[in-house]
């Protein structure tokens, strides 16, 4: 098995719907995704000052097979997850073919 093999086999194991991952829609779109809200609401704390005051953030952070993604994540795209809520993409990062996409949703 090669290195890429290997890598390949544990990016399976970590989307696992019976371990960590769930089956989102993301853009109309059913993938599966390892959801982490509590560190994404801990980035956003940090990044938050009185200017933000009376304005009610969602965050959460994806974590998606690259070739799941209808198209290519950018900073500052947007995105419909599981077909309610628009969420803003603040960072990406892909490692290992995992997409980790960090996005916000801002209501007043």
């Amino acid at each position: 098995m090669s290195f890429k093999d290997q890598i390949a086999a544990d990016r399976d194991v970590f989307l696992n719907l019976q371990e960590f991952a769930e089956t989102i829609t993301y853009d109309g779109v059913s993938i599966t995704a390892v959801i982490d809200r509590d560190l994404a609401r801990e980035r956003v704390a940090k990044r938050l000052n009185e200017r933000t005051e009376g304005i009610w953030v969602d965050a959460l952070i994806l974590f998606v097979k690259a070739e799941s993604l209808p198209k290519k994540p950018f900073v500052g795209g947007k995105f419909v997850f599981n077909g309610k809520r628009v969420f803003y993409i603040t960072d990406v990062q892909l490692q290992g073919g995992i997409y980790c996409i960090e996005a916000g949703a801002n209501e007043a």
